[in-house]
């Protein structure tokens, strides 16, 4: 079954590197002129993968944070500077592509996002057991890539969810950033130090009680970050998995 890739790109020089490098049946392509083409593609079907010129948007920021807002799918924007890199992925984006690009290096970034599954399926490697979790004040549903806390449920990205369910694994181990941009994402994403600290940042958002004041996600000073669980807590992400009865 091939992948629905949908695409935002005023260039015609870069529409047309999209479409000749995803030309194949892996992939149904839509490349878009505008961002408004862009929505109203979206609208039409749900994607496994959204690529956005994220200079190119107006009101670069707001415009991201209500697509990412809007879905659950991984982004990937094209970027153009350091402080572009910073907006995009502090507003929405999973990873970013600086340009100008090798265009062997857009296909194998594409098929690396696309490798890990689609925004609903999150790798099962590094999930918790399935069972909701609590963490002081706060119940982990690993199933749904959620949290709650006070009947209030948030949705973690599947890129967030890969660095707090890797720290959910190894609780009271501190990380430094590169370790933890390895750790979550995969080596070739440790040298993305500065990723890791911004997604840090977007998780604590939606698990910390008081973001400014974290006791979950702990930094730990000169050294990185940790994750802090109660006895009972570490204890259920250390059980096995029950054994099921044969019939």
């Amino acid at each position: 079954m091939s992948q629905r890739i949908v695409a935002y790109e005023p260039s015609a020089e870069y529409r047309s590197v999209i479409d000749c490098l995803l030309d194949d049946d892996s992939y149904q392509v839509s490349v878009h002129e505008t961002y408004d083409q862009l929505v109203a593609s979206l609208r039409e079907g749900a994607a496994d993968l959204i690529i956005v010129s994220f200079g190119d948007l107006d009101n670069g920021e707001a415009a991201l944070s209500m697509l990412r807002q809007a879905v659950d799918t991984p982004i990937l924007a094209f970027v153009q500077s350091a402080d572009e890199t910073k907006a995009a992925l502090r507003s929405g984006a999973d990873y970013d592509l600086p340009k100008p690009f090798d265009p062997e290096v857009f296909k194998v970034a594409v098929e690396a996002v696309l490798r890990r599954g689609p925004a609903g399926s999150p790798s099962t490697s590094l999930l918790p057991p399935p069972d909701p979790i609590g963490v002081q004040d706060l119940k982990v549903f690993p199933d749904r890539r959620t949290v709650e806390r006070d009947g209030r449920r948030r949705q973690l990205s599947q890129t967030e969810w890969q660095l707090f369910a890797f720290l959910l694994r190894q609780p009271g181990r501190t990380f430094s950033r590169r370790e933890l941009a390895a750790g979550a994402w995969g080596p070739g994403y440790a040298s993305r130090s500065g990723q890791a600290e911004l997604y840090v940042s977007r998780v604590r958002r939606k698990v910390e009680r008081d973001p400014q004041h974290p006791s979950i996600i702990e930094t730990v000073r000169g050294a990185g970050y940790r994750l802090v669980l109660d006895t009972q807590a570490r204890r259920a992400l250390e059980a096995p998995p029950p054994v099921e009865n044969a019939s």
